[in-house]
């Protein structure tokens, strides 16, 4: 009525011979070999007998006379074909206790695929029990066949891992085959449109046939569909049965098959989960034990736990298969490269302690200069990644100090970072360079400076104009100034401090122009075309955002304009936004911010600018104070 079983290939004549004719005993082990080997070959057709099989015949592509000649079986070959009679005339119950005892539903499908005369004595009626037996001993709780189909074939439908088409499938208890959802709708016919392809039938005919569910397309649902081929047997069963009662019985038999079918498929489908869950729990029991193994080894090597949990998600190390000497062998050097490269990523003791000699040089270097000279300096982690203190940073030699790290530092530390910082400053005013202002920029900024005209803007454009916001790739911060982005890289609230950044001090900033220190400049009637950052420091106003009640300086007010639409929860759009002037003596900034440029009392730490006023009129006498001679905008 349906395909029984779908097979292989036959194997390989000098292989089959040389696995199980070798010796009249045969090896389970190499049985099982075999059948897993078998599985990975081309399947081929089958007819409807359980106990026959027929290969497809594939079209020639090639002559007799170009195909290549087999070679002669030389004497010893012909000994060896000689052993394989007395396998295959083994009776069935004898092969059943040496071999097939021991194997299981999947072993024994394998086997089907592996040779035609072992298929056949396995198809055989005679075979059932040992379907039957390794069905019981293997899945004891696997429900048993319905009325109708052979041992094999349900063996095929509940444990079989391949399907009609190579496609992802599943059971079809109805049609007895293992079938995915386009099969079904390709070899079937909608049961809304069974009425036209089917006029002459009667309906209660149909109501004998089984449904099931399939689809065309991955993109259409699924639908209904009757087996073309079911139909056309039902149809032709029916009208080759001439006695009525004959006929009655059929169809008592067919009704009753359908009543039944919900409950056999709720059965399978429960096992198949329950199976699935017994499956998933053997694969983590399997995973748990090679990493168990792995980290026996690597601690029997030197190695700690921290290093295991280096490596515990590599897919070698996370397979669910025991761990043996030769699959050792096969991952070890994975392993411990991966262990290594990780070390090398994460900053070790050594490279801990010299960074720490690092800042501490480096904060008493600063204090050997002015305040306005270490203003234009980068952070301690940038630092450490220029030349001269990266060579010692990382040098072998375990006699590193930090008196060391001082010497290079008054050697050779400013010409560096001039250097470093003049490259860097050329990219910034390359890229500015490149921005054409727009109208409508130029249109927003006349309409709120309230002049005619507005005077050109240099093109060799000067990095510490107030107006240029200078955004951190890594981290999204904006930067007013290029001392200031300076500053910012690789600093404490830069998220290029991480580890598997610091490679290299590259200055990774995208300028821009920005409305809202345009906003702020013109609110204090300078000329954004002209204005520091300085000039703006030295205003020190207190600026707050329309659209919400954030205030601030204008560098917080900036950074609050660019980052609106997650901090301002009445935001408008850059378009509109609007700012306003705060009037008032009472008004100041709390951000530990600013440093004394007389002294080095803020060298290490910053503090309030109203803190720096109230240093330099008491240690210095500095009523007006000026900036930057006087104090300094210091943070990053």
């Amino acid at each position: 009525m349906f395909p029984a079983f779908s097979a292989c290939r036959p194997w390989p004549l000098k292989q089959r011979h040389a696995l199980f004719f070798a010796s009249p005993t045969i090896s389970v082990a190499d049985i099982q070999a075999l059948g897993n080997s078998a599985n990975r070959l081309d399947p081929l057709h089958t007819n409807t007998d359980d106990t026959t099989m027929t290969r497809q015949r594939m079209p020639a592509t090639t002559s007799k006379a170009s195909r290549p000649r087999s070679k002669p079986i030389n004497s010893s070959k012909r000994r060896r074909i000689k052993k394989c009679f007395p396998f295959m005339e083994m009776p069935i119950d004898l092969g059943y206790e040496k071999v097939f005892s021991y194997l299981s539903p999947k072993d024994l499908l394998a086997l089907t695929r592996t040779n035609r005369d072992i298929c056949t004595k396995l198809l055989d009626k005679a075979a059932t029990g040992i379907w039957r037996t390794a069905r019981q001993q293997h899945y004891n709780d696997a429900p048993g066949p319905f009325q109708g189909v052979s041992e094999a074939r349900w063996a095929t439908l509940l444990f079989d891992s391949s399907t009609l088409c190579e496609a992802n499938g599943s059971q079809n208890i109805a049609l007895e085959k293992r079938i995915c959802h386009f099969c079904v709708a390709a070899g079937g016919i909608k049961c809304n449109d069974v009425a036209l392809s089917y006029a002459n039938v009667d309906p209660s005919v149909l109501s004998l046939a089984s449904r099931s569910q399939g689809a065309k397309d991955s993109s259409s649902p699924l639908t209904e569909y009757y087996s073309k081929e079911e139909l056309d047997e039902l149809l032709n069963v029916l009208q080759n049965l001439v006695s009525k009662e004959e006929r009655d019985e059929y169809i008592e038999g067919r009704k009753t098959r359908l009543e039944g079918l919900p409950v056999i498929n709720s059965q399978i489908r429960s096992w198949i989960a329950d199976e699935e869950r017994r499956r998933l729990a053997a694969n983590w029991a399997l995973k748990a034990e090679r990493r168990e193994a792995i980290k026996e080894r690597l601690i029997a090597m030197g190695y700690t736990r921290e290093d295991y949990w280096k490596v515990s998600r590599l897919p070698c190390v996370r397979r669910a298969a025991p761990l043996t000497d030769r699959s050792w062998a096969l991952i070890q050097k994975q392993v411990i490269d991966t262990i290594n490269q990780a070390k090398l990523q994460k900053q070790q003791d050594v490279l801990l302690s010299r960074e720490d000699m690092i800042s501490r040089a480096y904060i008493s270097f600063k204090r050997s200069l002015p305040g306005i000279a270490w203003r234009t300096f980068p952070s301690v982690y940038t630092i450490g990644l220029l030349n001269p203190v990266h060579h010692l940073k990382v040098s072998p030699d375990g006699g590193v100090t930090e008196e060391g790290f001082k010497t290079v530092m008054e050697a050779d530390l400013i010409h560096s970072i001039q250097l470093w910082r003049n490259k860097q400053k050329r990219s910034l005013v390359e890229r500015l360079s490149m921005h054409r202002i727009p109208n409508g920029w130029r249109n927003f900024i006349r309409g709120v400076y309230n002049e005619t005209q507005i005077p050109d803007f240099d093109p060799f454009f000067d990095a510490d104009l107030a107006v240029i916001a200078i955004k951190c790739r890594h981290c999204g911060h904006f930067c007013c100034g290029f001392d200031a982005a300076i500053r910012h890289l690789h600093g404490d609230t830069c998220a290029a401090r991480k580890p598997t950044e610091l490679k290299t001090a590259k200055f990774n900033f995208e300028p821009d122009l920005s409305r809202a220190a345009a906003l702020c400049i013109i609110g204090e009637g300078l000329n954004p075309w002209s204005a520091t950052t300085d000039e703006m420091d030295q205003r020190g106003s207190i600026f707050q955002c329309v659209a919400c009640a954030f205030h601030g300086t204008w560098r917080a007010w900036v950074e609050h304009a660019h980052s609106a639409s997650s901090m301002c929860p009445n935001y408008v759009g850059k378009e509109d936004m609007q700012v306003r002037k705060l009037q008032g003596s009472h008004i100041v900034s709390v951000g530990k911010e600013w440093a004394c440029s007389r002294c080095n009392d803020h060298v290490e730490h910053f503090v309030s600018r109203e803190i720096v006023v109230n240093h330099l009129i008491a240690r210095h006498g500095i009523l007006n104070a000026i900036i930057p001679n006087d104090f300094l905008y210091a943070s990053d």
